[in-house]
């Protein structure tokens, strides 16, 4: 798939269901934010391994250049387009940094402390296994959209940035997220207040 289909196509559906399992979730402000940092991590991550890859080369992203029709962002030549994202496919980060990273990261603190504990150990390792076999198993297909290995020590370097990447941005978020037990007693605070308010109000209106 060309980096700019994947724009227009994927993305708006990427973002769509991250704020569906938002309402599923419902974090507190403090948990989303640090959530998207540890995301973000992530994403940078994954940016400097590519990086590291385009200057070491490690591997490249195959692309198709892309059709007459479509426009390409500032006039760029379409081969120099194309050779550029084949290093650095920057719609592709969104990915990591929504759904790898602070989604996966959200909904580890919703189950972490409760009878569904199993499920968020299963994605707190098996997001970045997942990632791991996904970019070694594309790689070997050679299709488009896949990465092409360029040196033997690719697939480390593909364990290492998937490793490095999700479990640092996990450790910055755990450290900078508060319990769901704390989030779940200041919303339960909150609503009591808001009921003593409520019955405050109508017994006032009720004595005029």
């Amino acid at each position: 798939m060309e980096v700019l289909t994947f724009a227009v196509l994927v993305t708006p559906f990427i973002i769509v269901f991250y704020l569906a399992v938002l309402l599923i979730v419902r974090p507190s402000r403090a948990v989303l934010l640090s959530s998207l940092l540890g995301g973000l991590i992530l994403g940078v991550v994954n940016f400097l391994f590519d990086l590291a890859a385009s200057s070491a080369h490690w591997w490249h992203y195959n692309l198709t250049i892309p059709s007459p029709q479509q426009k390409i962002p500032f006039d760029i030549p379409a081969e120099t387009f194309t050779q550029f994202m084949s290093h650095l496919p920057f719609p592709y980060y969104l990915t990591p940094i929504l759904i790898f990273g602070s989604l996966a990261y959200m909904v580890i603190w919703k189950l972490w402390r409760g009878p569904k504990h199993r499920i968020a150990q299963i994605v707190l390792f098996g997001v970045p296994v997942f990632c791991i076999l996904r970019d070694i198993l594309v790689a070997q297909s050679g299709g488009t959209y896949a990465t092409s290995w360029d040196s033997p020590i690719a697939p480390l370097m593909v364990v290492l940035m998937w490793l490095i990447g999700f479990f640092v941005g996990y450790l910055v978020f755990k450290k900078l997220s508060p319990t769901r037990e704390s989030v779940e007693a200041r919303r339960q605070a909150e609503h009591e207040r808001l009921l003593a308010a409520i019955e405050a109000r109508k017994k006032a209106m009720q004595q005029s």
